[in-house]
């Protein structure tokens, strides 16, 4: 279902619409591309594993096979923490992140959901260059939903990498809030509503001219 668009490196600019070639684009080692992001235990994707090149990727399959769920997993969900139908389905169609953890079924039958219960995780992986190497951070969030309630999701950013020295799935169960906490040994922002973004509390705001 992916497919890597691979400019060989040379940081090569795209076709001008004369035919000619294009600018070439200057690469920046020094800044994050994504290398790597993963659906784990979300909509039809039981462990998935997309592969950047060069920072880019394609998803290309026909009608169905879960492409803009992909997408509307990693972008916006994951980078602005917005899980609300109305960030997650611009076109209407009533996507959000309960229906994708608990696949909601097409028609008014009497299951809804294809789960009862679940716990999924996204993840996208970052790398920059450094002088001491490579340097990996990763960005991911847990969700988990049930038939009768709202879907509860947190968020985490980590220098480890999942399947290398992160696992959120250990023996094949979805790590909970307390699990991950756990397993990075730091404290995760607090949940946040659905359709709330994940953003930094606020500063205090400053002291009058004149005050201490």
């Amino acid at each position: 279902m992916a497919i890597l668009l691979d400019h060989g490196g040379d940081g090569a600019g795209g076709a001008a619409p004369n035919g000619q070639a294009g600018p070439r684009v200057e690469r920046r080692p020094d800044r994050f591309r994504p290398t790597r992001a993963g659906l784990r235990n979300v909509w039809e994707y039981d462990d998935t594993v997309f592969h950047f090149a060069g920072g880019r990727v394609i998803f290309r399959g026909p009608n169905g096979s879960g492409k803009s769920n992909a997408l509307a997993l990693l972008f916006p969900f994951v980078l602005d923490g917005r899980a609300g139908a109305t960030y997650m389905d611009p076109h209407g169609g009533g996507r959000n992140i309960k229906s994708l953890l608990l696949c909601q079924r097409r028609g008014d039958g009497p299951r809804r959901y294809e789960f009862e219960s679940r716990v999924g995780y996204v993840w996208l992986e970052l790398c920059r260059d450094s002088p001491t190497g490579p340097r990996f951070v990763t960005i991911g969030a847990g969700a988990r939903a049930t038939s009768a309630r709202d879907a509860e999701t947190w968020f985490f950013v980590t220098d480890r990498r999942v399947g290398v020295d992160l696992d959120l799935v250990p023996g094949g169960i979805p790590l909970t809030r307390g699990g991950l906490i756990a397993a990075l040994g730091d404290r995760l922002p607090p949940p946040v509503d659905a359709n709330a973004a994940a953003t930094p509390a606020a500063a205090p705001p400053p002291s009058p001219p004149g005050d201490g």
